[in-house]
Parts: structure tokens; sequence; C-alpha cells
């Protein structure tokens, strides 16, 4: 389950499109306090979606957000189950 705080910060950056900087300002929040909401709010979603897969009510544009930011541990990001590297 997500904080206020992590959904607020995933909603107005990749919904939204805000930077991080833009997301601090707003929000009053320092952009070190926004990059743990999102790193930690993407975490807790992948694995709500490991646990319980895409059927647990995530629309397919949560879907889609989700794969396009999730980071796996060498930092390259994973599109559909595939490194970007991958072809």
């Amino acid at each position: 389950r997500l904080t206020e705080g992590q959904r607020e910060v995933i909603i107005l950056h990749h919904f939204v499109g805000l930077a991080v900087r833009q997301i601090a300002h707003v929000t009053r929040t320092p952009q070190g306090t926004v990059n743990s909401h999102l790193r930690r709010g993407k975490t807790a979603l992948r694995r709500c979606l490991e646990e319980h897969g895409p059927e647990r009510g995530l629309s397919d544009a949560a879907l889609r957000i989700i794969r396009q930011a999730a980071v796996d541990d060498s930092g390259l990001r994973v599109v559909d189950g595939k490194d970007e590297g991958d072809a």
C-alpha cells in the first residue's frame, strides 16, 4: 500500500509529467524526500504486481507507467519484462 506522499509524487511525476525539482517546489518537500517517495512507491507497486498480478484493479495505463518506471538493480529501465538493451 502506498503512503499519501508516495501516491502524490508518483501521480505528479508519471501522470502530470513534473520533474522532481518541480514536485519538490509544488509540495514544499525536499528533493531528496521526493526521490525517496518515488523510489519506495515504485518498489511497493512492483511488489503488489509480483504478489497479486495486474488483475487486482490496476488499469492498463497504470501498468504501463509502472513498467516504464521500473528500474532493475543494474539501473537499466525494464520495459515489458525486458531490459532496453535486449533486442
